[in-house]
Formats: C-alpha cells, structure tokens, sequence
C-alpha cells in the first residue's frame, strides 16, 4: 500500500468552527445521535483522543497568517491517536478563507523520531509531493515543532456531502512541550465552559443537517487550536 495515500482528501472542503456550551453539546449529541454515524475509531465513550505537534517556520507564518486572518495559507502538523504510534500522521492543511483542503502520508515511528530531532532526510523515502514539499521547507525555512495541542474528539459522519461534525474537548497544550508522545504536564487552551464544534463538508450542508445545529454560537478563529497553544 502507498502509505501517501492513507488519507489523501481530494479538492477543498468547507470547514466552520463555534463555541458552544457543554449543555448546548449534550443537546446536540442527542439530535445527531439518531440520524448521523460514530467514527469507528471511537472508544466505548464515544471518544478518541489526538495529539497534534505543530510545525512552523523560522518567521512563525502560520501563526501570523492566523492571526491576521491572511485568506490563504498553510500549516504542518503531525498526528497521533490515543497515545499509540501505531499510526502516526504527518499532514499539511491549505486554507483558502473557509474552505480547507487536507494532504497526509503516515510515517513510522524511527522515522518520526529524527524528523523531531533536526533530521528531515528520512522524508525523501516516502514516494509522495507532501513528503518532499516538508523537506524543502525544513531546508529552506526552517520548518520545525513549534507546539503540542491534545484534545478529546467525538465525530459525527454522513455519507451526502461528505459531512463531518465533531466536538472537541478538554483542549489542552503547551509551546514548549514539542513532542507527541511526551508526558509533560500540558495547559488548558479553553474556558471549562467550552466545547468546540467544527462543521466540515463538501458543496453544502444538508439542511435536515443544518437545522440540528445550534442556532446561536460564537464564531471560533480558524486554526484556534494552534494559535492558543502558542499565546498562552
């Protein structure tokens, strides 16, 4: 199997993000609950958890362009899930104002080791644009982990449209913790009141869809998670 080819999502995709209430939360769970699916990654809660290392250059562009609101960019991260690299995930993310297209290869763990370390050269063994694209900007602009976002997720998914609703919680990170597998003590990046909801689909959101949705929720900045974990 082509590991570039894991979880490669093709063409751009509509991305919305909001702050809602852990009551406004368990509100929607039930709404959802009967007529989308569960990601079949989750646990028995429900759950599964990421860790989300954050790259970025030596000028620190993602975080800027994020906090200027700069309607196209990129960022880099690498993931993975529940603890374990059994899968581990190196993914680069394009905006273009709320649209968002993802690109991502697996690696494995000898490989994501020296990558932390300084050492970009096992990149050019993987056979993909994504991998060797990375390269270039760790030579050239200094690419490196810049910091650690940890959170638990419940997904929603449905078929038309490709939809997929997720809720975020217990968000936590640190800008000098620079590792996906370390057990350093990590910050909370949001109020015990909050839960993010982000709304991901293709062309449009169904509307027996939409109107399960909160109707009144404050707008989350794009790329929230990373931007707290580097302004905290």
């Amino acid at each position: 199997m082509n590991p570039c080819a894991l979880a490669e999502t093709p063409g751009y995709r509509i991305e919305q993000k909001y702050f809602i209430s852990p009551s406004e939360a368990a509100a929607l769970r039930e709404r959802l609950d009967p007529i989308l699916g569960r990601d079949p990654h989750s646990d028995e809660r429900r759950h599964y958890s990421i860790a989300s290392l954050y790259l970025d250059d030596r000028e620190d562009h993602a975080l800027i362009g994020s906090l200027l609101g700069v309607n196209a960019r990129k960022k880099y991260r690498i993931r993975a899930y529940n603890g374990s690299d059994d899968f581990i995930s190196v993914e680069c993310k394009q905006k273009e104002g709320r649209i968002s297209r993802k690109t991502s290869f697996a690696i494995t763990r000898a490989d994501y080791d020296r990558l932390i370390a300084g050492d970009p050269s096992p990149l050019l063994t993987y056979p993909c644009d994504l991998a060797k694209q990375l390269y270039c900007d760790i030579r050239t602009a200094d690419y490196r982990p810049r910091s650690l976002v940890v959170y638990e997720r419940e997904t929603f998914v449905h078929p038309i449209e490709r939809v997929r609703i997720t809720l975020d919680t217990n968000l936590r990170g640190s800008d000098t913790v620079r590792d996906l597998f370390a057990t350093a003590p990590l910050r909370s990046l949001l109020p015990r009141d909050a839960v993010l909801l982000e709304v991901k689909y293709d062309r449009f959101l169904p509307a027996f869809i939409a109107d399960l949705l909160p109707r009144d929720c404050m707008p989350a900045t794009a790329n929230c998670k990373y931007v707290r974990s580097r302004t905290l």
